[in-house]
């Protein structure tokens, strides 16, 4: 199919935003004074969402209704993702390898955070994942020097050896809070309706229904009676 005249500027004015980065015209305003704002207005109001049809223009792969920063198209677009409807995604997406994936529920809130996949990081519907949250699949380095010694020289050449690196998908299940500055290792599955306190390393599955804090992250309180 052949571009329109409407069509052509507009993926020409999107490319020039992602590349500067860009952070106007596209924002949410908050009608309320500067001294009423705080850090939620902030992570709710102010992201610079990208239209629909731009997403698409961009190749992303989104559901209707889900609002996306700039930075997050730019950084999506470059792997294999899914993001479900009605969602707001405000993270960074990186893919570590060519056949890494990302895959986002619907109704999720992503702040200001990092997902850095190598094979699958898989969000299930109604997560909430605060701001400055890291998720990572895999080790990035070999615990064994030998095996490391090259990267830094691999990376100027802009290839990686993946031998000897740990690598296992991450699962946050359906109604997860994830509190900010939380690290989420390899191999993780945090368990539905489970909620992860702040500042949290999380090295192990997470039961459903539980809150865990701490580093590493422990069981603190049990959540099934809410359930009930």
């Amino acid at each position: 199919m052949v571009e329109t005249d409407d069509e052509r500027d507009a993926r020409a004015a999107l490319e020039g935003a992602l590349c500067a980065n860009a952070t106007t015209s596209l924002s949410v305003t908050d009608r309320r004074s500067p001294r009423d704002s705080n850090r939620y207005d902030t992570e709710h109001t102010d992201m610079p969402f990208v239209p629909r049809f731009l997403q698409h223009l961009a190749g992303v792969n989104v559901g209707a209704g889900t609002k996306m920063a700039i930075q997050s198209v730019r950084t999506a677009r470059r792997g294999h993702h899914s993001i479900g409807e009605d969602g707001i995604i405000n993270c960074r997406f990186s893919f570590d390898r060519s056949a890494a994936q990302i895959t986002i529920g619907r109704r999720c809130f992503i702040g200001k955070s990092h997902l850095v996949a190598a094979e699958h990081i898989r969000i299930g519907d109604d997560v909430v994942i605060s701001w400055g949250t890291t998720i990572v699949d895999h080790n990035s380095h070999s615990l064994d020097w030998k095996q490391r010694a090259n990267d830094v020289a691999d990376w100027h050449q802009g290839k990686k050896n993946w031998s000897g690196v740990g690598i296992a998908p991450v699962t946050i299940e359906e109604n997860v809070w994830i509190g900010f500055g939380v690290t989420i290792l390899k191999g993780v599955t945090i368990g539905k309706g489970a909620v992860v306190g702040a500042a949290s390393v999380v090295t192990k599955d997470v039961e459903p229904f539980t809150v865990v804090a701490g580093v590493p992250a422990k069981k603190v309180r049990d959540l099934s009676e809410l359930t009930i």
